[in-house]
């Protein structure tokens, strides 16, 4: 299948272009994608930072975002774009909504909104309220709703990132699955049996990438969601996260008494708990990404190799990290839309 933008030379705006998951995707695009994207613009908040003047440095054209006019100034840094990445995700709605409205008027062909994780639209926790994914949605249907005919919107759902499975995740200070590392006991809700999509954040940079050219190819169709996995692991099997069996020790709760736990919890503190609500997915197996698109994405392996979660941890040695990334929220105070 052809990769052959219906544009000699598109060009690429990354949103959030020096944060956690915009690095990886604006180095694929200045690095390995590069002939295929001779121009790359990477949105940041401030073009002075030292990340920022690494993009640079590396090729990226930088440019500001004013939030006094924001969709007007998200027009302007879009103008002559082909494609557009949000990598932001700790931002209001309204600044998402603002992102996706300016690309609308300068009228990029795609757009990737910030979703990079698990496919929350498939998880019905009707008693719950997650923040995090109801905005999502929001502003997904939004994007939807006024992109008709205009503008591809890509969802990639790409499970848990690959580097953070077994970390600390702030500001909880909590890991993912309650796995302790001293003893090697993981501690989960439902089956142990239940399956865990995770991806690398390279490989999930790589993905976009190739995505890109896809989209942009008349001869290839991209789902409106694609869904990649670098790694369906089984969570309670200690080899599919390059562990001995025989040292991992599980405990099982019951899923039904843990969503009832969980639920009773968030009442009392006025508080959601996201670490809770996943285990709650992974436990009604709705983190299983068994059916993919990674033969559409990376036929084969032929384009790289899926990173594992053995790939970036070695047990009983000094290797096993801790996610200790300070996030740093958008100013919402002064945010004109």
């Amino acid at each position: 299948m052809s990769t052959e933008s219906s544009r000699a030379q598109p060009i690429v705006a990354i949103v959030g272009a020096t944060g956690n998951l915009g690095t990886d995707i604006s180095e694929a695009f200045l690095n390995h994608y590069r002939p295929h994207f001779p121009q790359v613009i990477a949105v940041v908040r401030d073009p002075t930072s030292a990340n920022a003047r690494k993009l640079a440095d590396a090729g990226a054209e930088l440019r500001q975002i004013d939030t006094t006019d924001i969709v007007l100034s998200f027009a302007r840094a879009f103008t002559g774009v082909d494609v557009v990445v949000s990598a932001v995700s700790m931002a209001p709605v309204e600044y998402h909504d603002a992102l996706f409205d300016g690309a609308l008027k300068a009228g990029v062909k795609v757009y990737f909104p910030s979703e990079f994780g698990m496919n929350y639209h498939l998880i019905e926790f009707r008693e719950y309220k997650e923040p995090i994914w109801d905005a999502k949605a929001q502003h997904v249907a939004h994007a939807r709703e006024l992109a008709q005919g205009k503008m591809k919107i890509i969802v990639l759902a790409t499970g848990l990132f690959t580097e953070y499975v077994l970390t600390l995740m702030p500001p909880l200070n909590q890991p993912w699955f309650e796995f302790d590392a001293a003893t090697l006991t993981f501690a989960f809700a439902g089956s142990p049996d239940s399956k865990l999509a995770v991806t690398a954040k390279v490989d999930i940079a790589r993905s976009v990438a190739q995505l890109t050219l896809l989209a942009l190819s008349p001869d290839s169709a991209v789902p409106d969601v694609v869904y990649v996995a670098g790694q369906n692991a089984i969570e309670g099997v200690s080899e599919e996260f390059g562990l001995e069996r025989k040292k991992v020790t599980l405990n099982a709760a019951d899923l039904e008494s843990y969503k009832i736990a969980a639920r009773e919890e968030e009442v009392r503190s006025g508080k959601p708990n996201i670490l809770k609500h996943i285990k709650i997915a992974l436990g009604e197996h709705k983190m299983d990404f068994s059916y993919n698109n990674n033969e559409l994405v990376n036929p084969g392996e032929t384009l790289w190799k899926w990173k594992r979660v053995e790939d970036h941890y070695q047990f009983g040695n000094t290797k096993y990290c801790f996610y200790e990334e300070v996030v740093k929220p958008w100013d919402t105070e002064h945010l004109s839309v």
